[in-house]
């Protein structure tokens, strides 16, 4: 299995790293915390509909972005769980978010 990371959070940029490169499985900025809960649905919907749940990862923070407990507030960061885990596809967890880890 090959698995690839980008920080492309667009749905067609992110589409187009997976038809270049093979990868089997690829983790995106897709579900950035910052964005608008409309623009992570449509995210969603559009990869959904281009590539079947085994070639999709889901990630919310990351060794960039930092813990997600330090992106959000707690409360969001529950949710946040819930919804890697409901969605379609490989939910990807970092190291200390599954405890609320903050950074620093």
């Amino acid at each position: 299995v090959l698995i690839g990371v980008t920080e492309q959070f667009s749905p067609d940029d992110i589409i187009a790293v997976l038809n270049k490169t093979g990868v089997d499985l690829l983790l995106t900025d897709a579900l950035k915390p910052t964005s608008k809960a409309l623009d992570i649905a449509h995210a969603v919907d559009r990869l959904y509909s281009a590539y079947n749940q085994t070639r999709l990862a889901w990630n919310i923070g990351g060794r960039i972005a930092g813990h997600l407990a330090s992106l959000v507030e707690l409360a969001k960061v529950k949710l946040s769980q819930l919804m890697l885990l409901t969605l379609p596809g490989t939910p990807v967890f970092n190291y200390g978010d599954e405890i609320g880890l903050e950074d620093g």
